[in-house]
């Protein structure tokens, strides 16, 4: 009778633990993976970390002033600038951009094609959903993350631009 009521009392502190182990889990999550709405607007760099070498041919995510714009219609344009210029500026030269097309693989994982269907780059995509002070990213802060050859290459962050679509 005793061995019953330890093993129903364990099972119950058990689930008890599990349960608020879960909780404090959730309660520490900062991110989730990208789905496509959360793409939907123009965003502007605000921050870019360098993590490997990277070749010349990976030099526009190095560059000080970038807006990316993702659309509802699957259409993405990037805009790269040496120095900061005017965002209505940038916003009126990326409009002027051939779009390029996005979709969200199922792992947060977001291709971009050419018109044509060739695949142009892919990168890992985040969306903060609550602020994260340890390391200084705001809710609806978006990540990226460039990797090459399995070693994290680049990582960037953006913020929405004011009036952009949601």
């Amino acid at each position: 009778m005793k061995n019953n009521r330890f093993i129903t009392q364990s099972k119950w502190l058990l689930t008890a633990l599990i349960t608020c182990a879960f909780s404090i889990a959730q309660a520490e999550q900062f991110e989730k993976p990208c789905e496509p709405e959360d793409l939907i607007g123009t965003w502007e760099i605000s921050s870019i970390k360098n993590r490997n070498g990277l070749s010349a041919a990976f030099f526009d995510l190095l560059q000080p002033y970038q807006l990316i714009a993702y659309s509802d219609t699957g259409e993405f344009r990037r805009i790269t600038f040496s120095k900061r210029i005017e965002q209505n500026d940038a916003l009126r030269l990326l409009a002027g951009v051939p779009a390029e097309r996005f979709r969200v693989q199922p792992v947060s994982i977001i291709v971009t094609t050419s018109q044509e269907g060739k695949v142009l780059e892919s990168y890992s995509c985040s969306y903060f959903i609550k602020d994260n002070p340890r390391i200084n990213i705001t809710k609806d802060t978006l990540s990226l993350m460039w990797a090459i050859e399995g070693k994290v290459a680049v990582l960037q962050t953006y913020q929405k631009i004011q009036g952009s679509k949601k």
